[in-house]
């Protein structure tokens, strides 16, 4: 799950190939013009899926951006710096702790900083701390600092 508190910039003309969460760390899929895959290791994370992609989400609407996406339609995906809650964490953190993306999970992010692992958020809250209840789902979510597209 990822709920934007504060967001810049919206795209909404990616594409992926398999069905992830929302909140989950992509990249720009080299193999594949237009597409993005879950960020995994040093990988350049250029933002965080804007909705969760399934394989029996509905079509892709222009200028639209749903809680849900199909596989292979265009996705949102947040690129600017922002603030977000989100579920995407594969291990606890604390209030300020840095976030990287988790090699052993891809799209996940984890306070735990790879061999060479660079930064691309900000926990603002102690994981889990923030909860919330949608669709009689009640979710623990951490309040992150996502710092935008790397260079």
């Amino acid at each position: 799950m990822l709920q934007p508190t504060y967001h810049t910039i919206l795209n909404s003309y990616f594409r992926i190939n398999s069905a992830q969460n929302a909140g989950c760390a992509v990249s720009l899929d080299s193999s594949n013009e237009g597409f993005v895959l879950p960020a995994s290791g040093n990988g350049h994370v250029i933002g965080l899926l804007a909705q969760d992609v399934t394989v029996t989400g509905p079509t892709y609407v222009l200028g639209s951006v749903s809680p849900e996406a199909k596989v292979g339609d265009a996705v949102g995906v947040y690129m600017g710096q922002g603030q977000f809650l989100t579920d995407q964490l594969s291990s606890s953190c604390n209030i300020n702790s840095l976030l990287y993306v988790d090699p052993a999970n891809p799209g996940q992010l984890t306070s735990v900083q790879p061999s060479g692992g660079v930064a691309v958020a900000r926990a603002m809250t102690a994981s889990g701390a923030v909860q919330q209840t949608q669709f009689g789902t009640t979710y623990n979510l951490t309040q992150i600092w996502f710092f935008g597209a790397q260079q």
